[in-house]
């Protein structure tokens, strides 16, 4: 929450009559209902992950990498939540069929050419780096900074931008020793059984799936 609250990039968006802040706020609540509704087995948890799924469809189409992490997260721990099958697939075929709405829609947007960033391009590693910055421009409040990221002209790249994307990194790679830490125990030995324990299979799905995801679908079909 203070990290949402302080971040210059969803402030902006929140500001924006667009649907960013939406899809967070939606996310986090999805991923809440999941958790509760995997806990305790409620139909009206259940219930409320489907609306609130279902909400986050038909705000923005990264949604679908985010049931997909879910979904492969009960496809992992399968023998724990098997108890629950009925009320998985059934929340599952009710999200499906509130969407087939949308589908001839979707259809029709993803056969559009008319716009570049309709298209899958190839993945390299340049492009990768380029976008990651890019995208990260909106943290610096300084418009000059912002503008020389966003077209890559580090020229133009302020003392205080430097500083901003120093920051960044700084914290990206702050929060990955803190997950490494979470792993390591017992005098920080090793243990696989660390890692499959099912609050960080959890974390570490949501970090990667709806990034690794969209990697593999433009590396499979690029332009």
């Amino acid at each position: 929450a203070l990290l949402v609250a302080v971040s210059p990039q969803t402030v902006y968006f929140s500001q924006e009559a667009r649907n960013y802040a939406l899809l967070v706020f939606l996310t986090l609540l999805n991923v809440y209902c999941l958790i509760k509704a995997l806990k305790e087995n409620k139909n009206t948890l259940w219930i409320s992950y489907v609306v609130v799924s279902i909400l986050m469809l038909y705000t923005h189409y990264l949604s679908f990498f985010i049931l997909g992490f879910e979904y492969l997260f009960i496809f992992v721990y399968w023998k724990t939540y098997k108890k629950y099958l009925k009320n998985i697939i059934y929340s599952g075929i009710a999200i499906f069929l509130f969407y087939l709405v949308w589908v001839p829609a979707f259809v029709k947007q993803l056969s559009n050419t008319e716009y570049s960033y309709s298209y899958l391009y190839n993945p390299t590693i340049k492009l990768l780096a380029e976008m990651f910055v890019q995208i990260n421009s909106w943290i610096s409040p300084d418009i000059t900074t912002r503008v020389a990221l966003r077209n890559m002209n580090f020229a133009s790249v302020t003392l205080l931008g430097w500083i901003l994307i120093f920051c960044v990194v700084s914290i990206t790679l702050i929060f990955y020793i803190l997950f490494i830490m979470g792993v390591l125990k017992n005098k920080n030995k090793f243990h696989v059984q660390n890692i499959i324990e099912e609050n960080k299979v959890f974390l570490l799905l949501w970090f990667s799936v709806p990034i690794l995801l969209p990697f593999a679908l433009s590396a499979i079909f690029p332009e």
